[in-house]
């Protein structure tokens, strides 16, 4: 195609064109578009509302309201313009929401299909998220009184975040993300809340010293309860729920693993961990073998029976103590561990270990989690890090500073996907977003713009690293961005979309897989201008 209503269209490196107005997108029924570049035999969009020369993007409702998604080949990681005419129909009340909360509400982006990852051209603002992410910082969030060390951390399925602390024995729950947080009911005679537990039918638990009890409340923590007697033991380091629903409690100082199959109202003591007179942290795998690990020895024990007998796993050259387990998602085993500030990692079950990256100047590695994507995160001691791993163990990154912090006892990813960190001895919990990206932006309408339901034509040329933005032809602003669009597969999509009740008539798209010069996009601009009398 050359010409559209005999205006003279650049068509070099011309890879997507649909035009509403033209017979060949639109033919006059159905919900269907068709591209006219000739790169899609096949509908490229369909479940539309197609009304006169232009489709319906979004309603009035106040909630996300998605139209449909293209597949297109490749777009090159240097270069390409964007370009598409609209028309803002509805009224701009979110719009402060949408300008500020730029991850979470876009319009028109061009969309990666890698999670969370995208380079958006929203309709009245354009924005770049840089794919690389910067070092994760972190902040203190509410106080929680006279606590000393947070040594448990867990969220319920309501998104209550709860914090287990010592000298006083309490348990702390936030309702805003940490914000603020109020203590809860009374643990009688704790000083140490080691460990806690929200399970699959919604109690939360709690594990406690000096009397080796485990609390419970099936109120979210309004009233507590101790549960039945888990005998010999002082400490209770660690509870974890099995994938069949029964609880299991790491103690010491004889170094037993307790089982309930009963929510907490009787204990029995399971096999003999041999030599260990600590059970610091229990996990499960994939395939359903549980975990300890332990100290004085150094040692993870393997359980194929539900706790009836435990099997000493390989050695880990050095340790003393294994603080933290964890099984990821892709069946790897990691154990953080003392004296030498070491994690290591198993692919067979734990039957041998290896040593993993540095995690430079700790001692002791007192908490493991796995993030998003597979990322590793690691709680150390004695400087109060948090270390990354994006490369399954093999190279750890620090964070940044928990100001005050020497001690990382805890670590959760929470249902929104940031970190929280407990620490001692301030007994302060930090808060991070799990990645914090670069963001770049440039309003293209504003509100009042946004209200006035003139039709547009915006282009967004990127020549990495530089971004330029017109409206109409006019520009509006060149920026310099960092953008890395490499590793994210063939599958590059164009997803059209409205929110918030921002209705958006949209009479075309162009994509070009190369850099428009200032001439071409205003001969764009006045072969495009008379579909709308701009």
């Amino acid at each position: 195609m050359g010409t559209i209503y005999g205006y003279k269209l650049v068509t070099d490196g011309l890879i997507l064109c649909v035009d509403v107005a033209n017979a060949k997108t639109y033919p006059g029924s159905g919900d269907t578009l068709y591209d006219l570049s000739k790169n899609h035999e096949e509908a490229v969009f369909s479940s539309l509302v197609v009304t006169d020369n232009y489709c319906v993007l979004g309603d009035d409702s106040t909630s996300f309201s998605s139209a449909s998604t293209i597949t297109f080949p490749q777009i090159p990681n240097s270069n390409w313009t964007l370009i598409y005419g609209v028309q803002p129909t509805g009224s701009p009340s979110q719009f402060q929401e949408e300008f500020i909360n730029l991850k979470d509400t876009l319009i028109g982006n061009f969309f990666l299909p890698s999670s969370a990852r995208w380079l958006g051209v929203p309709f009245f603002y354009s924005t770049i998220r840089s794919t690389t992410p910067l070092l994760n910082t972190w902040t203190e969030t509410g106080d929680l009184l006279d606590a000393d060390n947070v040594r448990a951390l867990c969220e319920d399925s309501t998104g209550n975040l709860y914090a287990g602390t010592d000298p006083d024995g309490e348990v702390f729950k936030s309702t805003d993300e940490g914000d603020t947080w109020t203590n809860t009911g009374d643990l009688t005679g704790a000083t140490y809340v080691n460990s806690l537990l929200v399970d699959s039918l919604g109690n939360l638990y709690a594990g406690t010293y000096p009397n080796g009890n485990v609390f419970k409340s099936t109120d979210l923590g309004d009233n507590w309860t101790n549960t039945g007697e888990l005998t010999g033991a002082v400490y209770i380091y660690s509870l974890i729920e099995d994938s069949n629903g029964n609880l299991f409690a790491g103690t010491s100082p004889n170094g037993n693993v307790f089982k309930s199959t009963n929510s907490g109202d009787t204990w029995t003591e399971t096999g003999d961990l041999s030599g260990a007179i600590q059970a610091l942290s229990l996990c499960e795998d994939s395939t359903g073998n549980l975990y300890a690990a332990t100290g004085i020895n150094g040692d993870v024990f393997r359980s194929e029976d539900s706790g009836d007998t435990w099997t000493n796993t390989g050695n880990l050259s050095g340790a003393t103590h294994v603080y933290s387990v964890l099984a990821d998602s892709s069946g790897n085993l990691f154990a953080g561990t003392s004296p030498d500030g070491k994690v290591f990692k198993s692919t067979n079950f734990g039957t041998t270990w290896t040593e993993t990256g540095d995690l430079l100047d700790a001692t002791h590695v007192t908490s493991l989690i796995e993030g998003v994507d597979g990322k590793l995160f690691a709680g150390t001691y004695p400087n109060g890090n948090v270390f990354k791993s994006t490369d399954l163990g093999d190279n750890w990154t620090n964070t940044g500073e928990l100001t005050g912090a020497t001690h990382v006892m805890s670590l959760i990813k929470s249902s929104t996907e940031d970190l929280y960190a407990g620490t001692f001895p301030n007994g302060n919990v930090f808060k991070s977003a799990e990645d914090s990206y670069d963001y770049w932006g440039r309003t293209i309408l504003t509100p009042t713009e946004f209200a006035t339901h003139h039709w547009h034509i915006f282009s967004t040329v990127f020549n990495k690293p530089e971004i330029k933005n017109y409206k109409d032809d006019t520009l509006l602003a060149t920026d310099t961005v960092t953008v890395d669009l490499v590793g994210y597969g063939d599958l590059n999509r164009l997803k059209l979309n409205s929110n918030y009740g921002n209705k958006i008539n949209l009479g075309f798209v162009i994509l070009y897989n190369r850099t428009l010069t200032d001439s071409e996009i205003q001969q764009n601009f006045n072969a495009l201008r008379g579909h709308f009398s701009i």
